[in-house]
């Protein structure tokens, strides 16, 4: 980066762009450098690990989750919410408001009311993510993870919660 004419200032080239992109950025691109030594490149960064048996998935996701969260702490995440996700009987929905959320994107759908009993924030946002979900399993989690990284208010968060967020959870089959 450096030898391309650019600077790391708050974790982003010249405190602007957070990761690398195979397309457009031209101005952190250059023709005269190789890929490895721009700014900002297509070339990966590849790291090889041995599976063994302890491993249960991989999280693959964009700079918008990892502003938000450690790779531990989405570990965490992700198995806490696969247990809600697997243990949780979503609300019903009348057919009304059922058919209300068809075709609308995620969060569409009519919310549940809080159960009765002592419940923390995060559990009524993870139960809510559920009952409001059109998938199942892992997409759910996924849709789970940017909800709790989404912020009520940008202004609180100064922006942080706001990028672009991408995830994907590959879960190994341990069954073969």
């Amino acid at each position: 980066m450096l030898q391309a004419g650019h600077i790391v200032e708050e974790g982003r080239v010249d405190g602007i762009i957070a990761i690398s992109r195979a397309i457009g950025d031209w101005e952190y691109k250059s023709t005269t450098l190789d890929p490895q030594k721009m700014a900002v490149t297509s070339y990966p960064e590849v790291r090889c690990y041995e599976l063994n048996p302890q491993l249960d998935f991989v999280i693959t996701a964009c700079d918008g989750i990892w502003d938000c969260m450690t790779s531990q702490q989405a570990v965490d995440f992700v198995n806490m919410a696969k247990e809600k996700v697997n243990t949780y009987t979503p609300t019903q929905k009348s057919p009304m408001k059922a058919a209300a959320g068809k075709g609308r994107s995620m969060g569409a759908a009519a919310r549940s009311p809080p159960r009765k009993g002592t419940r923390n924030k995060l559990e009524t946002k993870l139960e809510t993510a559920i009952n409001n979900s059109r998938y199942s399993g892992l997409a759910t989690v996924c849709e789970m993870m940017f909800d709790v990284n989404c912020p009520p208010n940008l202004h609180s968060t100064e922006g942080l919660g706001a990028d672009n967020m991408t995830c994907i959870i590959i879960q190994f089959n341990k069954n073969k």
